[in-house]
């Protein structure tokens, strides 16, 4: 197949090529559509007239039927599909570009872009086994085989704290397994790598637990378990026992040696039972060894939960002018002793003595003790018995002594100019105050308040128009009678003593006017 460099393929024009296989050739190209890099691998038409033209003349519809399981396998550690197709009679799919290259790549000898040195530890190699059984685990729950495990389809990249991402990739081999088929194939892979039974034309998912086993022993021991030409390495795959790689690497464990072993035995069925289980024991391997390594001691997962007890406490803050006061030892009872009642007025009277200073240092000039100790339990004093006279009852002390005086019973003095300092001190318990009828005092003077308000209240309320009908207006005088307004002498022909009515508009009274004489009258109320 001529070069395709400045050719259009799949809508990607080919910049140049990368590397070439036994299926095809790798181009970097530029997807045109979405202006991004990617690689372009083109798989070879079947040749005219070739000795592989009757094994590749379905070629086009296996590569159909491949290609589409491939794009609906998504995992992590498995490299995606964006594209795939067939023009001008070349095959092709789209992928990512991964410049870090692949697994072998890093493994070559004077590579530009080596980064293994072979060989590595197990626990170096633990996370490149682990990705790579996780994507095959996965194609073969999904019935697929890839037939062609080895570094050059693992495609790689490098973290920035260098750790390395393993993406499976070139399924150009891939193979749908369906249990209970008998159906033989090709014998097709690599020969560094094949399986027994994929040589015999019949792989199964098995085929690829033994191609990553060849893998795990070429990185732990730095070589390849048989060497030689094509036909002679598969003949060896075929009949012969691999050496323990312990005679190559004395290094490697001899429980990492049982796994890979068992691994790579010629009958499917003898090995582990998936892939998934090859990297579970090697997993378990570097746990135990683990372990034996760190003395015996079991990992976080397997520890119990322990009760630690509490340590001392630590001392309470000292006073301005005390000294700290030592909290207890933890889970230690003390004996409080009981206080007389003689001495319990005397007790609130005087202030509390200082405590010594906690864990002074030593009298020979060490280092005082880190963790605070304790002090030794004391046994209760016993107070003397009250006396049976009776104490003279101490008149109250009137007036505050100085601030700066010496308190009662040696007690040290409050500093001078202390602030908030109290202008008096408080009076022992039992004495008089001085203040005790402050509260009748005060009853007084509410009452009073009382009886001047109502004073003044009263004295409202009568000076108050119509205060006496209770605060309401002024009544409407009564509608007079049908009177006459008094004559100013007796009626025309009114015998002497004759009385009749009259309403009066001065006073606003009904009247009786009797005549006596004349000339006068004599007035009285209805």
């Amino acid at each position: 197949m001529a070069g395709l460099e400045g050719q259009t393929l799949g809508g990607c024009r080919i910049i140049k090529r990368l590397g070439a296989g036994g299926m095809g050739q790798v181009y970097l190209a530029e997807q045109i559509r979405l202006g991004r890099e990617v690689a372009v691998k083109v798989v070879r038409p079947p040749r005219s007239g070739g000795d592989d033209a009757p094994a590749l003349a379905d070629a086009p519809e296996r590569f159909k039927l491949e290609a589409r399981a491939i794009a609906a396998l998504e995992h992590p550690n498995i490299l995606p599909v964006h594209e795939f197709g067939i023009e001008r009679e070349l095959m092709y799919l789209v992928m990512p570009l991964m410049p870090d290259g692949s697994l072998f790549d890093a493994m070559r000898p004077g590579g530009p872009k080596r980064r293994l040195s072979l060989p590595i530890s197990p626990v170096q190699a633990a996370p490149l086994i682990f990705q790579a059984a996780s994507a095959l685990e996965y194609a073969h729950q999904h019935n697929i085989i890839h037939r062609d495990v080895k570094p050059e389809n693992f495609l790689i990249r490098v973290g920035r704290d260098d750790q390395i991402e393993v993406f499976l990739a070139d399924f150009g081999l891939v193979k749908e397994y369906h249990p209970g088929s008998n159906t033989s194939t090709l014998a097709v892979g690599t020969a560094d790598y094949v399986a027994p039974e994929q040589i015999e034309g019949r792989p199964v998912p098995a085929s690829d637990q033994y191609a990553l086993a060849v893998m795990t022993y070429e990185l732990l021991a730095g070589q390849l378990p048989f060497r030689g030409a094509v036909a002679e390495v598969a003949l060896k795959h075929l009949r012969e026992e691999p050496p323990p790689p312990r005679s190559i690497n004395p290094a490697i464990p001899a429980e990492i040696e049982q796994v890979i072993l068992r691994a790579l035995r010629k009958k499917p069925q003898d090995r582990w039972p998936s892939i998934k289980e090859y990297a579970h024991a090697y997993s378990e391997v570097l746990k135990k060894l683990d372990q034996r390594q760190h003395g015996g001691k079991k990992s976080i997962e397997d520890e119990t939960t322990q009760h630690i007890p509490p340590g001392p406490l630590p001392a309470r803050p000292a006073a301005r002018g005390k000294a700290p006061v030592p909290p207890p030892s933890a889970y230690e009872t003390q004996a409080v002793p009981q206080t007389p009642p003689s001495a319990g007025r005397a007790r609130q009277a005087a202030p509390q003595q200082a405590r010594p200073a906690h864990n002074p240092a030593p009298a020979n000039g060490g280092a005082p003790h880190s963790s605070p100790a304790a002090p030794p339990p004391q046994a209760p004093q016993p107070y003397p018995p009250p006396s049976h006279t009776p104490a003279t009852p101490q008149p109250p002390t009137w007036g505050a002594p100085p601030w700066n005086a010496a308190p009662p019973n040696g007690a040290p003095a409050a500093p001078a100019g202390w602030p908030g300092a109290p202008s008096s001190p408080l009076p022992p318990t039992g004495q008089a105050s001085g203040k005790s009828g402050l509260p009748w005092l005060k009853i007084a003077i509410a009452a009073l308040a009382i009886v001047v308000i109502g004073i003044i209240l009263g004295v409202l309320l009568a000076l108050h128009p119509g205060g006496r009908n209770g605060g309401g207006p002024s009544q409407k005088p009564p509608t007079p009678l049908p009177t006459r307004r008094l004559p100013p002498g007796p009626p025309v022909g009114a015998p002497p003593g004759a009385s009749f009515a009259a309403y009066s508009h001065a006073t606003g009274t009904l009247e009786v006017v009797v005549w006596s004489r004349p000339g006068q009258r004599d007035a009285n109320n209805a």
